[in-house]
């Protein structure tokens, strides 16, 4: 992988066929609003929560967990923008924050092959604290 941006594309594809696999359904990815981007917005299987997933990909753990990398301004971000979506897309739907860390390995100089996801479900449980 040449660069970030490209690492980062995989990664969300990646969390996106996760969670097909498991049962949701995806209602946008890359959302960009006034306050940033939401990787990916998806309803969960049993159609009542409507979950904002930020995806984090990384090569190993060796610095710490991908997750570890949302501060609070991202927190807040991700809470505005998620706002703004709901502004847009009024919903009767429940509203969760994941994060989806994808970890990966290099093969053959360049090609990414998936080594891990893990789904934190509810990763942002009390967003008071970041409004």
């Amino acid at each position: 992988m040449s660069n970030t941006k490209e690492t980062g594309n995989y990664g969300e594809i990646q969390a996106s066929n996760y969670l097909v696999k498991k049962g949701y359904t995806i209602i946008a990815r890359n959302y960009y609003g006034k306050h940033g981007e939401i990787d990916i917005i998806a309803v969960t299987p049993d159609n009542t929560t409507l979950v904002f997933v930020e995806v984090k990909t990384r090569k190993s753990k060796l610095f710490g967990y991908a997750a570890e990398s949302i501060d609070k301004k991202k927190i807040q971000s991700i809470i505005r923008t998620a706002e703004n979506f709901m502004f847009e897309n009024p919903s009767e739907h429940q509203i969760r924050f994941d994060v989806i860390e994808v970890y990966y390995k290099i093969i053959n100089n360049d090609e990414l092959i998936l080594d891990e996801i893990n789904h934190i479900k509810n990763a942002f449980y009390d967003i008071s604290n970041y409004i």
